[in-house]
C-alpha cells in the first residue's frame, strides 16, 4: 500500500510549521483514485508509468513509498523580505538548473511564475507543462532512490536566505583610499579592487623596474658575470611578486568584516557567516 516516507514527511511538517501552508496544501500520496505518478508508490503504478520507466534510479528504486511532495500557496514575511510560492518556485528551478548538491534527487518541478502559464523543469529533459492545478501549487518529484535521502535542508537553505556575491555587490560601497584619483572617491567592492589591483601593479612594475636598474649597476660595479645579474634580478622579481600577492590576500581578508557590518546593518535576519562567505568569494574571482 502506498505509504508517505519519513524523510518526506519531515520536509511536509517542515513547510507547515515554518512556511505557513496548510496541512491540507502540503501533500504526499495521492487520493484514493489516483494512479501512476510519483505521488503513487509500486501498488499503484500504471502500466509504463513515467514515474518508473524513464529513469534507472526510479526502477532501481522502486517501492510502495511515494516520491512527490505538493505545496499550495502561502506569503509571509521573514526578515525584510517576504516568501511566497511563486518566489521559491523561481529559486527553486534556479536551484535545480545550478545543480545544486540539495537538488540533485528532484527529477521534476511543475509550477508557475506568473500565475497564469503552468511550467515544468525536467532533469531528465523528456517533459514539459502541467494542468492548471500547478497554478495554485507547486509540485516536486524526487527519484524514488532516494527515498531515505533528507529532503528538508533545501526548504531550509531558501527559508534562512542566500546571500550571493552579485548581492553584496549591488548593495555596497568602498570609500578609496586615495579619494582623488579616478573619477570617484566611493566605488563598488568589485571596481575597487579592479581599480586597486591595477594601481598595485604600476607602483610593482616600477618598482621592480628600479630594483633591475639597481642591481644591475651593482653587479656592473662588482664586474659581475652577466648570468649573475640575471639571476639576482629574477630572484628579486620573484620575491617582489610573492609579496604583492601576500599583501592583496591579506587585503582581502581585512575587507571581509566591514562590508558584512555594512550588509547586516540593512538586513539584521542574514545569518552572518553566509555573507561573509559569499563575500570571500566574490573577492576572490575579482582578485
Amino acid at each position: 500500500m502506498t505509504y508517505a516516507p519519513r524523510k518526506l514527511l519531515d520536509a511536509r511538517e517542515y513547510i507547515i510549521a515554518k512556511y505557513g501552508v496548510p496541512a491540507n496544501a502540503v501533500g504526499i500520496v495521492g487520493g484514493p483514485d489516483h494512479q501512476g505518478g510519483y505521488h503513487c508508490g509500486a501498488d499503484r503504478t500504471v502500466n509504463n508509468d513515467y514515474s518508473v520507466v524513464e529513469s534507472d534510479r526510479d526502477r532501481k528504486g522502486l517501492t510502495d513509498a511515494a516520491a512527490a511532495l505538493d505545496i499550495g500557496t502561502f506569503s509571509k514575511k521573514v526578515g525584510s523580505r517576504t516568501i511566497n510560492l511563486r518566489k521559491f518556485s523561481v529559486w527553486l528551478v534556479k536551484q535545480c538548473r545550478a545543480g545544486t548538491a540539495d537538488t540533485k534527487d528532484i527529477r521534476e518541478v511543475i509550477y508557475t511564475e506568473n500565475g497564469s502559464t503552468v511550467k515544468r523543469w525536467d532533469r531528465l529533459g523528456i517533459r514539459s507543462g502541467g494542468d492548471d492545478s500547478h497554478l495554485w501549487h507547486t509540485h516536486i518529484s524526487y527519484f524514488r532512490d532516494s527515498e531515505k535521502r533528507d529532503k528538508t535542508a533545501l526548504f531550509k537553505r531558501y527559508l534562512e536566505g542566500d546571500v550571493s556575491a552579485k548581492d553584496v555587490w549591488n548593495g555596497y560601497f568602498i570609500d578609496k583610499i586615495d579619494q582623488d584619483s579616478g573619477s570617484s572617491p566611493r566605488m563598488r567592492p568589485e571596481s575597487y579592487l579592479a581599480w586597486n589591483h591595477e594601481y598595485a601593479k604600476q607602483q610593482l612594475a616600477q618598482g621592480r623596474e628600479i630594483l633591475a636598474n639597481q642591481t644591475a649597476m651593482m653587479a656592473a660595479i662588482k664586474g659581475a658575470k652577466p648570468e649573475e645579474i640575471q639571476t639576482a634580478v629574477r630572484t628579486e622579481l620573484d620575491r617582489a611578486a610573492e609579496t604583492d600577492r601576500t599583501e592583496r590576500a591579506t587585503e582581502r581578508t581585512e575587507l571581509v568584516s566591514p562590508i558584512a557590518d555594512a550588509i547586516l546593518r540593512l538586513d539584521d535576519s542574514l545569518d552572518r557567516s553566509k555573507v561573509e562567505e559569499a563575500i570571500r568569494k566574490g573577492l576572490e574571482q575579482t582578485s
